[in-house]
């Protein structure tokens, strides 16, 4: 795609200049390889080859596409992997802020769990939210079975709620980016990021996304 194209681009201009000013905001997502036996050591070694170009890096824990990755938002995984990868962070990618990036379908206890680790670890922000795998979102619509992630309208409401429990709930009082569902800012969001909604010819979007900030768009 067009993203994944610019991106590209991105990192070798700033890995051939030293200087990378108007060149945009590069942030890098990362995840587990789908058949590792060693999910810390992908991340961190993410952050060693990628980390030096990006502006900020992304711990990706939650895609509904890589079978057992979600399990990393429970208590003890997640702890292990954070303050791994921050120390890799620390020593590989100084510069960039570190998020974490969480499913929507989050029980109230397993949310628990992870406002405790993020509070106990002092990760940088978080992303709200990956895709949905709850299928009764979608009510009766055709092809609603298929497996995969969902994304968009449906998962608006439960986007929202979440970032509001995180700050009232929770207690949480870092950056969020929000993600998924979104055509307008949502409140309690410090950025917002739009996949799709350029693809279907909606990049003005942006321009009424008020009282938050574009991050910019992934594909």
């Amino acid at each position: 795609s067009w993203a994944i194209g610019w991106a590209w681009h991105r990192i070798m201009m700033t890995a051939s200049s030293s200087s990378s000013s108007n060149q945009g905001i590069l942030g890098v997502n990362l995840g587990k390889n789908k058949t590792s036996n060693d999910e810390v050591g992908d991340y961190t070694t993410g952050i060693r080859k990628l980390g030096p170009y990006a502006d900020y890096l992304v711990i990706n824990v939650s895609s509904p596409n890589t079978p057992g990755l979600r399990s990393l938002q429970q208590r003890e995984p997640l702890y292990n992997l954070l303050t791994s990868t921050l120390k890799a962070r620390d020593e590989y990618a100084p510069h960039a802020p570190l998020y974490v990036k969480i499913a929507p379908d989050l029980t109230t206890a397993e949310m628990e769990d992870v406002a405790a680790v993020l509070l106990e670890t002092g990760i940088d922000g978080m992303i709200v939210s990956n895709s949905s795998e709850t299928r009764d979102l979608l009510g009766d619509v055709k092809y609603a079975d298929i497996p995969g992630g969902i994304s968009g309208l449906p998962i608006h409401t439960k986007v929202s709620n979440l970032i509001a429990s995180i700050h009232k709930q929770y207690k949480l009082s870092i950056p969020i980016i929000a993600v998924g569902g979104i055509d307008s800012a949502l409140c309690g969001s410090n950025l917002s990021c739009l996949y799709f909604l350029p693809y279907l010819g909606c990049i003005p979007v942006s321009g009424s996304i008020c009282g938050g900030a574009v991050l910019g768009y992934s594909g």
